[in-house]
């Protein structure tokens, strides 16, 4: 192209990468003063953060807060009533305006601060990238500007040092929490999905990590059965050797040391029908094997394979459409509202967990692809790194990599099912969930179409290299962005002559960019106003901050009145700005909590 985008042009940018396309579409703060007016709004705004102490002004209740999905005051708050942090069944949800602050001093973390810095890291960097401000990026990750110097000073993502214990985990998998309450509630969906599919015991998974590999893959536990007239043990069975490390539930840096030896009998010999490997001790070793080290209980390989799995205390069944009808029309309602690719193309997990009573359990973990988990039943407590969420019939969750697991309750009177979709990371999953969190209550609703919901491509497998990772030919991922006016460039893929107005997905450092055509995107030809008129319009919005898609689609249900979509547009905005920058416990950022 002729000239790099957005040269002598103090024209805002959308980035496309999950720190800004991926959520809710945001307005750049381009001024100084528009920043300062953002956070004179914010001032004037009651700031609640988990570990504030507040009073329930309807009952005069006295509570902590645990944990805020949304910044919004439309939403509820949960609130711990009781100094008993174990106690489970003192939570309640209440309306934020109902809650009024009583002590701002004693907030706490709800994440782990290495963490929480990585995810900040990351995000600054693909706003660098961008073409963001420094002072931009301060106020959009509520960040001191020295901070944000430091870090955008950092070459690329890859150069950034990962959390303990995770530091092979993808990049890509790290996301901000995204939390709807009520989303699919429904009277009797619990108790038909209950009883019309066929559960199976669940077994004990642990995730394990290829040593200095970002591969992992799923191992069952098998338990010491003890030896001798010491009784059960119970432990966990090692391997011997092992490259690989457990992720969760504590976070492991490096696989196991300990030294094969050769001097050893495995115990299950005479239970094996010839096929043991080490039946006796002079026997020559063989690798690998499997030991307790408490009990010094040895078996090998093939009889290992022979013994039980430890089971756990809930039921699982795995999805096969046609057995159940109406959870069918769930799955595919969960794939529409969140632009998820069809499950059964891209063939990802799609399983419903049972737990029947209060005492069953699954312990802390995580994984480092994408979970988007619907809750339905008996409110639980799902945890998510250092928070609990209380999750009721109807609530749904997207979350990455943070730790979750689902603990004992025992004041729970009934079961719970939670539908678990696992998947690849995908900003376009991401988007759709922030913009149906920020659509408020009604259009957040399952089956609901907010307004600037995304459409994901027909070719779903491909979306993530053609919309993620659709980019210049450096890799960096492409924005949207209008040709402001006094500026020209050509298309690199047609070499079409761009005007002003025009929509274009571009990348600032490598002066590229695509037209619509060549993007894929479907023309729109606007029915209420001629095309030079249109495009000038939505150049016009465009200029106020809004992205280009945004711009046209509240031009279209303006019905071409210009001065109505600006004001549906700034409305939406308005809502955007106090959920982007409510406070969470460290850096004024609410992070949501989850799990399955």
């Amino acid at each position: 192209m002729g000239r790099r985008w957005g040269e002598q042009t103090s024209q805002p940018v959308l980035a496309s990468s999950s720190a800004c396309s991926a959520g809710n579409p945001k307005r750049t703060l381009s001024s100084a003063n528009e920043r300062a007016a953002i956070k004179q709004d914010i001032a004037e705004v009651q700031v609640l953060r988990p570990g504030f102490r507040v009073v329930d002004e309807n009952t005069g209740h006295v509570g902590e807060v645990e944990f805020l999905p949304a910044a919004s005051h439309a939403v509820d708050v949960l609130v711990r009533f009781g100094n008993d942090p174990e106690d489970h069944s003192a939570l309640r949800w209440v309306p934020r305006k109902q809650l009024q602050l009583r002590d701002g001093t004693c907030g706490r973390l709800t994440e782990r601060v290495d963490v929480q810095a990585y995810r900040d890291t990351v995000k600054a960097l693909e706003l660098r990238d961008c073409g963001t401000k420094l002072e931009d990026i301060a106020v959009q990750l509520d960040r001191p500007e020295s901070w944000v110097r430091q870090k955008t000073a950092i070459g690329s993502i890859k150069d950034i040092p990962k959390p303990k214990g995770m530091e092979w985990w993808d990049p890509k998998g790290f996301c901000d929490v995204t939390y709807i309450r009520r989303y699919a509630h429904e009277s009797g969906l619990y108790e038909e999905i209950v009883q019309s599919v066929e559960w199976e015991q669940d077994k004990v998974w642990r995730v394990r990590k290829q040593q200095g590999e970002d591969s992992w893959h799923l191992r069952t536990v098998k338990e010491c059965p003890g030896k001798g007239s010491h009784g059960f043990c119970g432990r966990k069975l090692q391997k011997v050797p092992d490259n690989t490390h457990q992720i969760g539930p504590q976070d492991r840096r490096v696989a196991a040391k300990t030294r094969p030896h050769s001097n050893w009998a495995c115990e299950r010999a005479a239970q094996s029908s010839g096929c043991c490997q080490k039946p006796n001790i002079e026997d020559a070793g063989v690798e690998p094997y499997w030991w307790c080290p408490t009990c010094r209980w040895y078996v090998c390989d093939t009889c290992v394979r022979h013994m039980p799995d430890k089971s756990t205390s809930k039921q699982l069944w795995h999805w096969q459409p046609g057995v159940s009808p109406r959870f069918d029309k769930l799955v595919q309602d969960i794939v529409e509202d969140f632009c998820l690719p069809d499950p059964l193309i891209e063939r990802y997990t799609v399983k419903m967990n049972w737990y029947p009573d209060g005492l069953a359990r699954v312990s802390p973990h995580r994984h480092d692809n994408w979970t988007l988990l619907l809750s339905l039943g008996s409110p639980r407590i799902l945890t998510v790194d250092r928070a609990n969420v209380l999750m009721e019939d109807g609530d749904i969750i997207l979350f990455g990599t943070q730790s979750h697991g689902v603990p004992e309750m025992p004041s729970c009177a009934g079961g719970r099912l939670s539908l678990v979709l696992m998947f690849s990371p995908d900003p376009l999953v991401s988007r759709a969930a922030s913009i149906r969190l920020s659509a408020g209550t009604r259009c957040a609703q399952r089956g609901s179409r907010p307004p600037s919901f995304p459409t994901r491509p027909v070719n779903t497998r491909q979306y993530v290299e053609e919309a993620q990772n659709s980019s210049c030919p450096n890799g960096h991922i492409l924005e949207d962005y209008v040709v402001p006016s006094g500026s020209t460039g050509a298309c690199n893929g047609c070499g079409k002559k761009l005007r002003a107005g025009e929509w274009v997905m571009v990348c600032r450092p490598c002066n590229f960019g695509l037209c619509e055509v060549c993007y894929g995107e479907s023309q729109v030809e606007d029915t209420q106003t001629d095309r030079g008129e249109s495009s000038g319009t939505v150049a016009d919005l465009c200029g106020l901050g809004f992205s280009y898609i945004d711009a046209k689609n509240a031009l279209k249900a303006a019905n071409g009145d210009a001065e109505q979509a600006a004001s549906l547009l700034l409305a939406a905005a308005d809502m955007d700005i106090e959920k982007e920058n409510q406070p969470s416990e460290l850096h004024g950022r609410t992070d949501a909590v989850v799990s399955d």
